[in-house]
């Protein structure tokens, strides 16, 4: 038996699974839906009946989840069009110091000024 290429096998941009995963047969699915969800249901409830108040909470936020999907977290991202190589080149130079400010350079090609 041969084994299988080492690094990368496949070209940048083809997939070893073009496919990809199988999809579970629908006769499969209702069956495991019909077993296991008045189990998982049941199970549920007892633990929404449980004298410890952190196996409740979670127990009612899997319900709360399941029933009306998990809650938005909002989050606040900045994006700019700025040229990022150059903020990103400033940024190494402002943590290195003066001592390398006359060592680096923009790769795309434009020059930062020489520290005087």
């Amino acid at each position: 038996m041969s084994k299988a290429p080492r690094g990368r096998p496949f070209k940048p941009g083809e997939s070893g699974n073009p496919n990809g995963r199988p999809k579970m047969p629908d006769a499969l699915k209702k069956r495991i839906s019909k077993l296991a969800t008045k189990d998982a249901v049941d199970v549920l409830e007892a633990a929404l009946k449980s004298s410890d108040e952190k196996v409740k909470l979670q127990a009612a936020a899997m319900i709360m989840d399941r029933a009306f999907g998990k809650a938005i977290t909002p989050s606040d991202v900045k994006v700019t069009n700025g040229d990022l190589n150059a903020q990103h080149l400033q940024a190494l130079q402002d943590r290195m110091g003066d001592r390398s400010r006359d060592k680096l350079a923009i790769v795309g090609g434009t020059d930062i000024e020489q520290a005087g």
